[in-house]
């Protein structure tokens, strides 16, 4: 399905499979490799994408896509940025979870939800 979609895998497990939010935050804080994302493929809530600065997000290169409990999935066009990773965890409160992604499905993602 994934292959098929390019929906991120926990997006399908949640909604064909019902793993619930907390399962899957569990299995990504477990990860050790930074997931790839395509954003132009995923449905963007709104409200999770406003959990950071507009400003930050377009200097930085990153966008927040899914809010999973306490823990923020967001999309860094450099996710092995450490520091600015510590600077997120520490201004929202909440656990952050790196992507991959392409600055041009950042760029677009923060243009489109303006």
């Amino acid at each position: 399905v994934q292959r098929k979609t390019f929906r991120p895998l926990g997006r399908i497990l949640r909604e064909e499979h019902g793993v619930s939010p907390e399962a899957l935050a569990e299995a990504l804080r477990k990860q050790k490799h930074v997931p790839r994302v395509f954003l132009r493929f995923f449905p963007i809530d709104v409200q999770t994408l406003r959990l950071l600065d507009r400003k930050l997000c377009a200097e930085q290169e990153i966008a927040a896509f899914e809010r999973l409990g306490d823990l923020l999935c967001v999309a860094f066009s450099n996710p092995s940025r450490r520091s600015l990773i510590q600077q997120l965890r520490t201004q929202t409160t909440f656990e952050i979870a790196p992507f991959s992604a392409p600055w041009e499905d950042i760029q677009k993602v923060l243009t489109n939800h303006a």
